[in-house]
């Protein structure tokens, strides 16, 4: 059993392709919603770009987006007790 599948804490086994385990890196992200769903856009402005292009889409149930939003929380609470507050640097903009 990999370490990944021994730290897996859902019910059944989570796999992840090479491609998509390596990631990409976002330095924007947005979010809009319909009564049904929300999306969210994850992004990539690099210096002197003229553009945003944004390099992944996600949709997700209300529902989801609670338990989403109940995850990065916590995570970021564990980061905080761990490394000291995170400041953003600009206001959000909505």
């Amino acid at each position: 059993m990999s370490e990944s599948e021994k730290s897996n804490k859902f019910p059944f086994p989570i796999e992840i392709d090479e491609q998509t385990a390596s990631g990409s890196y976002a330095n924007i992200f947005m979010a809009n919603h319909t009564e049904n769903e929300f999306f969210m856009d994850f992004a990539f402005l690099g210096p002197g770009a003229k553009k945003v292009k944004v390099h992944s889409r996600v949709i997700i149930t209300p529902k989801q987006m609670e338990r989403f939003a109940m995850m990065v929380n916590e995570s970021v609470r564990k980061y905080e007790e761990s490394y000291g507050p995170i400041t953003p640097k600009k206001p959000i903009i909505n």
